[in-house]
């Protein structure tokens, strides 16, 4: 008898530390779903924070743009009223006080009708070509020698040879390019640039800001790669 009642005792024991673990279990899964939704209650709202954010800074973005374009507006004005001395004082000016060859590139390609002389056009794009901001982009396959497929990555704007060049055209060397599409991710080498899967990027070639070509590297299977110098905003 004496040993039934122990056992039962020990099959109590035992129900009670079941039951003790149980509720303990429960207590944990409640307390992890009144974290979890605390948890996504404040991601929620951090969300919603963060859109907020995006669409103020949207706002400033937008306001800035046209800002932005006012100024080049004025500053063209400013530049159809100057002779060509004066656009070049100015043009340096502008590269001393800021240290960016940005201003080269506006003299370079800047379309009123002054008469830049031909060796402040050499200069500008010397100081491009060795202070200027450097990487590899590839920009589509060739047709020929003188003319790109119809990836239309970049547009030639700029010929320093003088020849003739239109939207077709292969870059040369010497040439301001611009993009046509959106941003292009810059890499250390001609090789890297048609690399699959990418590795890490070196640079951004912004969408919109003119480019220097330093070289052309033409690649297996008529891949075409520039080597290009650029000014980082």
């Amino acid at each position: 008898m004496k040993r039934i009642d122990d056992k039962i005792k020990e099959i109590e024991k035992k129900d009670r530390m079941n039951r003790g673990l149980f509720y303990g279990i429960i207590v944990l899964i409640i307390g992890f779903l009144a974290y979890a939704s605390t948890t996504q209650k404040k991601l929620g709202e951090q969300a919603e924070q963060i859109l907020k954010q995006r669409d103020s800074l949207l706002i400033s973005n937008t306001a800035l743009t046209k800002t932005k374009d006012s100024l080049l507006n004025t500053r063209k004005s400013l530049q159809m009223s100057m002779t060509e001395s004066e656009f070049w004082n100015e043009t340096l000016k502008i590269y001393q006080e800021t240290g960016k060859v940005s201003p080269f590139f506006d003299y370079i390609t800047y379309g009123a009708d002054i008469a830049r002389k031909s060796e402040n056009i050499e200069e500008a794009l010397n100081k491009i070509a060795t202070e200027g901001s450097k990487g590899f982009v590839y920009i589509g396959h060739k047709i020929d020698d003188n003319k790109m497929s119809d990836d239309k990555i970049v547009k030639v704007i700029y010929r320093s040879d003088g020849t003739d060049f239109n939207f077709d055209s292969k870059p040369k060397p010497g040439d301001i390019i611009q993009l046509t599409i959106n941003s292009r991710l810059l890499y250390s080498s001609a090789t890297r640039a048609t690399q699959n899967p990418k590795p890490s990027f070196s640079g951004s070639w912004q969408i919109g800001l003119p480019a220097y070509v330093v070289d052309v590297i033409d690649q297996p299977g008529e891949v075409v790669v520039l080597e290009i110098a650029y000014f980082k905003l």
